[in-house]
């Protein structure tokens, strides 16, 4: 049997899982200041995590979303990635979606940025970093993270190794 390994952590309800694929595009184009701030922060979070700086990592989170996840919650989980062998200093942002005043959520803008990389014991990392894009500096409302082990990776075959990687929204 395979295994798939999903993380989700959101500052909404369970139920709102889907609330960014409904997100209404935005109408405005973002700034260029706004992209580098958001690939930073999230350069910034990444490497956070690969020197185990959890309580670094922590203070990129939405107000919203570390009132609901303590940080020694937090520091729990991102250990178990880096026990399992996730080496995030070779996950990086594979894409960049912004999104307008997205339902459930407070107004503002927000990106999606798709991250993805691989390690010896985990050759398949994905998943994307939501931010909150405030004036001062964004913030993660939601991180996504998938992983397939190399025990797993091993077991599929390369002609199914794309339609399991798409199952997993890798990009």
């Amino acid at each position: 049997m395979l295994k798939f390994y999903v993380t989700l952590l959101s500052a909404a309800a369970i139920g709102m899982v889907g609330m960014f694929s409904n997100a209404i595009a935005q109408t405005q184009e973002p700034t260029g200041d706004d992209q580098r701030r958001v690939l930073g922060a999230t350069n910034l979070f990444l490497r956070a995590l690969s020197v185990e700086d959890f309580s670094g990592a922590y203070r990129r989170l939405d107000p919203a979303l570390a009132e609901i996840l303590s940080t020694e919650n937090a520091a729990q989980l991102w250990a178990g990635y880096v026990e399992q062998g996730i080496e995030f200093e070779n996950v990086t942002p594979r894409a960049l979606t912004w999104y307008a005043d997205p339902q459930g959520l407070p107004e503002g803008l927000y990106a999606a940025v798709d991250i993805g990389g691989s390690s010896a014991a985990v050759p398949v990392v994905c998943g994307y970093i939501i931010f909150r894009v405030a004036e001062t500096y964004p913030t993660i409302t939601r991180i996504e993270l998938s992983t397939i082990d190399a025990a797993t990776f091993d077991q599929i075959t390369d002609a199914n190794r794309a339609t399991a990687l798409a199952q997993l929204g890798c990009r």
